[in-house]
């Protein structure tokens, strides 16, 4: 649930996961815009504990995306992922 602009906040006790929920069908349109609201999340944070910063979107990444989640995960000094989600539209 939303709180203090972070669209979900997991609280594992030892440490913190900022989402940030994005509805671009592109992977790097999600990364491109979300990237600066989660990093901004984890500075004005003022909770101590380490904390993970997850970008999420409708689109499993491609070999493409992986190659640029990897690339930022390897030279962001804070710990960042991308998670996509599919939408079952069965009801």
């Amino acid at each position: 649930m939303e709180e203090d602009w972070v669209d979900i906040k997991v609280d594992l006790g030892d440490s913190l996961i900022f989402y940030e929920v994005k509805p671009f069908h592109l992977v790097e349109d999600c990364i491109r815009d979300g990237l600066a609201q989660v990093v901004l999340y984890g500075f004005y944070s003022e909770d101590k504990r380490p904390k993970k910063l997850v970008i999420v979107g409708p689109s499993m990444p491609l070999t493409e995306d992986q190659e640029l989640i990897l690339y930022l995960k390897s030279n962001l000094i804070f710990d960042f992922d991308y998670e996509g989600f599919q939408v079952d539209q069965t009801f």
